[in-house]
């Protein structure tokens, strides 16, 4: 199965789970499995002073290049959610993002962004802006998904 095809059964199996009113196990085993394997998108900030120093943009010259003048800092962007505080947003596509202009959008695997999330520490919900979206728990994350995803990049290593 491709990464869109993956993407179209982990946006069904959310609406499923959200359509039993949250109850629908095996729902949320399908959630999983799908999560750690296909590529999601997070907005984040991206620390531009750090990558251009006191630059002035309006006077590079084409050809010239840029040499970040310390290391270049990123981080996901966060929502505030009445009872569950701070929480990473995470999106199945760029088009569920409703991206504002200016707002980068990253692309990660999950053994790429789940070290980086279990670190940060707070939950992450899928597609916050949808009227199905998912509560990826940071117990969830660290006792579930982030094992999974071990198993299976040590099969491909």
């Amino acid at each position: 199965m491709d990464d869109a095809t993956k993407i179209e059964f982990l946006e069904a199996s959310i609406e499923v789970f959200a359509k039993s009113e949250y109850t629908d196990t095996e729902a949320v085993k399908r959630i999983l499995i799908v999560l750690s394997e296909v590529p999601v998108y997070f907005p984040v900030e991206i620390d531009f002073e750090s990558l251009v120093g006191n630059i002035n943009p309006m006077e590079l010259k084409a050809g010239d290049t840029l040499q970040p003048q310390s290391a270049v800092k990123m981080k996901f962007c966060t929502l505030v959610s009445d009872d569950k505080g701070e929480v990473i947003s995470m999106f199945t596509s760029k088009s569920r993002t409703n991206n504002p202009e200016g707002i980068s959008i990253v692309r990660y695997y999950p053994q790429d962004y789940l070290s980086m999330l279990i670190q940060m520490d707070k939950h992450v919900i899928i597609n916050p802006f949808s009227e199905y979206r998912f509560l990826l728990t940071k117990e969830l994350m660290r006792e579930v998904l982030w094992p999974f995803v071990q198993r299976n990049t040590e099969k491909f290593i």
